[in-house]
């Protein structure tokens, strides 16, 4: 291979056809690395209206490291993977009493942030400081597959693929180059139907030159989504809302929502699950007139399906001891553990209505309560 050509023909390329996008307009290291953190298993698309929103809240590394956990998760609310959030407000606070405020300009140093790994060391450290480290990330594994039409599993053989990376890289140009091999993987080599006539380098193409684009590269099979039901409580009492706080470590740690616990559908009534659970803590009636109502949302291979009864406290309010959970067998309570459901019911507390809008809760929540509230109106 040419290596100087393909830069060339790959650069002019990305010059000529990348998309405008607002952290494109930038070398502020800390908006970089915002971009690259909300990116993560992220759409672009979904991204870009959080960036801005998170920048008119946030517009300095030090005004996230002053910022409470509450406010941090709040204004993350929606994007999901909250670890993100979590991680990035953490490595701010280090930034600020171990870099004086700055982020770190060395390979090393800069990944001892928290959630800061090679790629997005990579990013950071081409884009922001031009300097000539490479960025290996699913875009370009897909472009280097093709490229020496690589038949191996990328999971496996990670080594490889930054290697090629390595070598292919522009060092004049780092981060330029970088985000031209990540924008053709998202924009022309993509996982199927790559629009190969039109790519800039197609030349160079191994595994068009062998008609194996399709195939590459190879990925094992995925894992099957599981579904995961769950019966959940909207309690009213006085104009507030009980609601639990996760207390346990995972990426909903400080999220809000209603009591919930797991349920077998065919085997058990929602209904009658959700009482139980709640009935060991106080006695709710669960209002019948009304149908559940019905939230669904994805956590990393599970889909949730949530069934909201609304109900009321019958008689005094409860005391507020904690009901003991019996010990789970089943597979599907063994996943519901593993999100973090039966919830806490020590962490409940009543929340006035006019504060829910404030506080951080999963996505389908703060989707469900912001549509409530709105209708309430």
């Amino acid at each position: 291979m040419d290596k100087l050509r393909f830069q060339t023909a790959l650069i002019n390329w990305f010059q000529r056809h990348k998309r405008d996008l607002p952290w494109r307009h930038t070398k502020d290291p800390y908006k970089i690395w915002l971009s690259e953190i909300m990116l993560q298993q992220t759409q672009v698309a979904t991204v870009i209206p959080y960036y801005q929103r998170w920048l008119e809240k946030f517009p300095t590394l030090q005004s996230v490291a002053d910022a409470s956990e509450d406010k941090i998760l709040k204004t993350w609310e929606g994007l999901g993977y909250y670890s993100r959030a979590r991680n990035f407000h953490s490595a701010c606070k280090e930034a600020i009493s171990k870099y004086d405020g700055k982020v770190p300009e060395d390979i090393e140093e800069i990944q001892q942030l928290p959630g800061i790994g090679r790629y997005t060391a990579g990013a950071i450290l081409s884009i922001a400081f031009n300097k000539p480290v490479p960025l290996v990330d699913g875009n370009v594994i897909r472009v280097l597959s093709r490229l020496f039409a690589i038949k191996k599993d990328p999971r496996r053989f990670q080594v490889l693929f930054w290697e090629q990376a390595e070598k292919l890289l522009f060092k004049k140009e780092p981060g330029t180059f970088n985000q031209a091999l990540m924008e053709l993987g998202a924009t022309v080599c993509t996982p199927t139907n790559p629009s190969c006539l039109i790519c800039p380098v197609n030349s160079f193409c191994l595994a068009k030159k062998q008609g194996i684009q399709e195939q590459l590269p190879l990925s094992p099979k995925r894992a099957k989504t599981q579904i995961v039901h769950l019966a959940s409580a909207l309690i009213r009492q006085n104009g507030k809302i009980l609601l639990c706080q996760r207390k346990q470590p995972g990426h909903l740690k400080g999220m809000w929502e209603p009591p919930t616990v797991s349920f077998i559908p065919k085997k058990e009534s929602a209904q009658r699950k959700i009482e139980d659970f709640i009935n060991q803590w106080g006695a709710i009636e669960i209002n019948t007139e009304e149908k559940p109502d019905v939230l669904k949302t994805s956590r990393t291979h599970y889909r949730l399906h949530f069934s909201a009864f609304r109900a009321n406290i019958r008689g005094q309010s409860p005391s507020g001891t904690v009901p003991k959970i019996d010990s789970r067998t089943t597979n599907d309570e063994r996943r519901a553990t593993v999100l973090g459901y039966p919830t806490d019911l020590s962490s409940a507390e009543w929340i006035p209505r006019k504060d829910l809008a404030s506080l951080p809760m999963p996505g389908a929540w703060a989707k469900f309560f912001k549509a409530e509230l709105k209708g309430a109106k």
